[in-house]
């Protein structure tokens, strides 16, 4: 086997695993749905009675953001990860990071409000 199949291999190897554990993440159980994930729970009051309040689930447009910047993040620095791998079989080093390391800590810095709140929120509820 020549030492491009290896190299080859151990990159199919690593998206393989990120794959299987994309797959196995995405089967958390069956009462799970994307929609409810993205969601928050908002009092409202009932019509017939506006001193009751009923707690339901309505659409979060910051919890959709953060998920699509997640996603993106994520195939961003598993892609860079596998270039990393690609490099490292194929020279034996680990290439220069200096210059995309400011991109992937911003790429970080947008899940820091998003954060924030949800340490208030559970600060607040206490």
């Amino acid at each position: 086997m020549t030492v491009g199949w290896v190299k080859f291999l151990i990159v199919a190897m690593y998206a393989l695993t990120v794959l299987g554990a994309l797959i196995v993440a995405a089967r958390v159980g069956p009462d799970w749905r994307l929609g409810d994930a993205v969601s928050e729970e908002v009092e409202i009051s009932i019509k017939d009675d506006p001193e009751k309040k009923e707690t339901v689930l309505r659409a979060s447009s910051s919890r959709l953001i953060a998920l699509l910047a997640l996603i993106m993040m994520l195939a961003f620095y598993l892609g860079v990860a596998a270039v990393v791998l690609w490099n490292l079989g194929l020279t034996g080093t680990v290439p220069d990071l200096g210059s995309i390391t400011t991109f992937l800590l911003a790429g970080a810095g947008l899940f820091i409000p998003y954060g924030v709140n949800q340490f208030r929120a559970a600060i607040a509820s206490r």
